[in-house]
């Protein structure tokens, strides 16, 4: 009985140094980058995620492209009717082959997050996490700029079409024509992006609003 409650505690001894190291990267200060205050996110995606997001170059993978269905390339739409923003992976299946659901993706390291949790269950109270609950998944980058190159609409979000407000949609009317719409993608483990998830150029359109 001894022998085995040494050995027993010799594991949980192991599983928490494990948890300990899986989790490290979690407390790491986010790189400092652009202003991020006018962003709209939605879904469970966090504003330090997109700090760690951006502090990488996108790769241009044509595995990781986007067909984006909606608004349509050079449409001219009307400023009173938002219209919705549609993507998907354009390679068929690419979706699916990444996760069970368009929200939902599960990491390669889920042995680490699951000792992690186990860690957490039995060992001492952490730290809460400033910014909320870590994201874990796939999640886009939406971003409507005007002619000049000047941000309008910014979206961070774990969903695959997005419809602005009414009162931003119609105030892209004013801007300098034609509005350019670009989608980055990303997978994330505890808020940052895996050495094997991008960021990925997704894709890009034109488009009017009057």
């Amino acid at each position: 009985m001894l022998a085995r409650t040494r050995v027993g505690a010799s594991i949980f001894g192991l599983v928490v140094l494990l948890a300990g190291c899986s989790d490290e990267k979690s407390d790491e200060p986010a790189p400092e980058g652009e202003d991020l205050a006018d962003v709209i996110y939605v879904g469970r995606p966090t504003d330090e995620a997109l700090v760690y997001m951006l502090d990488r170059t996108p790769e241009d993978k044509e595995s990781q492209r986007l067909a984006i269905d909606a608004p349509a390339a050079d449409a001219t739409l009307s400023k009173d009717e938002p219209a919705r923003i549609a993507y998907r992976f354009a390679v068929t299946g690419q979706l699916e082959r990444r996760s069970n659901s368009p929200t939902e993706y599960v990491p390669p390291h889920w042995t680490k997050r699951a000792l992690t949790d186990l860690a957490q269950l039995f060992g001492p109270e952490r730290t809460a996490h400033a910014h909320g609950t870590p994201f874990n998944g796939l999640a886009f980058f939406l971003e409507i700029d005007d002619a000049g190159g000047n941000h309008a609409i910014r979206v961070f979000t774990d969903e695959t079409s997005y419809q602005p407000e009414s009162v931003a949609w119609s105030a892209l009317s004013g801007l300098a024509q034609p509005l350019r719409l670009t989608i980055t993608s990303a997978i994330f483990e505890e808020n940052h992006v895996l050495a094997n998830g991008g960021p990925y150029v997704g894709g890009s359109v034109e488009f009017r609003v009057e």
